[in-house]
């Protein structure tokens, strides 16, 4: 648990039955991690996202995801984000960010 509360890579969720797309990364800490992300997901244009419990220093605006990271942030922490599709249906994002 970091000096906020949050605890990275321990998602508070159920994360049974939920179809998403995974991508990893690799940054330093101290290091800013940038992500943008896509604008379509199971062929279907995204209308918008949600993070879910994003962490302090961290910022979502439309598809770009901003996460400023500090020495307490080694290890790997997993980011979901909700994306609202333009069929009507929505599903999950995941981004896996390893930290060193």
């Amino acid at each position: 648990m970091n000096s906020s509360g949050w605890t990275p890579g321990s998602p508070s969720f159920d994360l049974s039955d939920t179809a998403f797309k995974v991508v990893a990364d690799t940054i330093f800490a101290g290091d800013t991690f940038i992500a943008l992300l896509p604008d379509s997901l199971n062929g279907e244009q995204v209308l918008s996202y949600a993070g879910r419990e994003l962490p302090l220093r961290s910022w979502l605006r439309g598809r770009s995801f901003f996460w400023k990271t500090t020495s307490e942030d080694i290890g790997e922490t997993t980011f979901l984000f909700d994306a609202e599709l333009n069929g009507g249906d929505s599903t999950r994002h995941q981004i896996d960010v390893l930290v060193q």
